[in-house]
């Protein structure tokens, strides 16, 4: 049996093996659906309440995580040269974990809160190969956008940072589910 969670208004696909939560950073409701954003805010708030109340019913084994640097665990310092180069690869980001870790923080983020609530372990950034990700898989690029880099060009916008939208992040779930 699958449990998802989901902040999001269409299920993820079928997982073998894994019951999971699904979240969506804060840049998809700030750009993608803005008219629903009160809406949106109270099914996150009921996320929330339901990580917080205890409940032996509800036994979450996997996290995945879309988003921007709110969320960010390391894609972004492991894409690019632009990436690693950042400021979120060098001390002071990551002294409360010893190290930098490519999070933009100086220690944990809410999604690792959400993981050490549930009982899982930090969750790895997708684009480290070396990972396990028996707990799931982040997703998250700092510096993500809503939009793909073409509908910004059209707008004569470009993103320097990355090219790892909403829609590249989609693409990487669903491989990784379909693999």
């Amino acid at each position: 049996m699958h449990k998802y969670l989901c902040t999001f208004f269409q299920p993820p696909p079928p997982s073998p093996n894994f019951e999971s939560i699904i979240t969506f950073s804060s840049y998809l409701t700030m750009a993608y659906i803005k008219p629903l954003s009160p809406i949106l805010l109270i099914l996150e708030l009921s996320l929330f309440s339901l990580l917080l109340r205890p409940s032996s019913c509800i036994n979450f084994t996997a996290l995945y995580q879309l988003g921007d640097s709110l969320s960010d665990s390391g894609n972004l310092i492991l894409e690019s040269d632009i990436g690693a180069a950042s400021a979120c690869n060098h001390l002071p980001y990551g002294i409360s974990l010893g190290h930098p870790t490519g999070r933009c923080s100086d220690g944990l983020l809410m999604v690792d809160f959400i993981a050490k609530g549930i009982g899982i372990p930090l969750l790895n950034p997708y684009l480290n190969k070396d990972a396990i990700f028996r707990h799931g898989v982040n997703f998250a690029v700092a510096g993500a956008t809503a939009l793909q880099t073409e509908s910004l060009a059209a707008e004569n916008m470009r993103n320097p940072l990355t090219n790892s939208s909403l829609s590249v992040q989609l693409d990487w779930m669903w491989s990784y589910f379909n693999s």
